[in-house]
């Protein structure tokens, strides 16, 4: 079909490092970068990826949606979504 276009979607998952998110920052950006390489479309994460199911709330919690904040940017610097 002329004008037919596929959706490509990577399924991320990394080893964490529990309640470090600077450290798994690392390895998602690292994922979204071979997802891009491989020419996914769509790049999805597990829920608390960054941080495993913690309970410490003051240090995984957070305010200013830092989190949405990295994620929208490493899309962005990747073009993916």
């Amino acid at each position: 079909m002329k004008g037919k276009s596929n959706m490509k979607v990577a399924l991320c998952q990394i080893n964490i490092e529990f309640e470090n998110k600077e450290y798994n920052k690392k390895k998602i950006i690292a994922k979204v970068k071979e997802a891009k390489n491989n020419e996914a479309n769509l790049c999805l994460f597990p829920e608390m990826t960054l941080t495993g199911f913690g309970i410490d709330v003051e240090l995984i919690g957070e305010k200013e949606n830092k989190t949405i904040d990295f994620f929208r940017k490493i899309c962005i610097d990747n073009n993916i979504n």
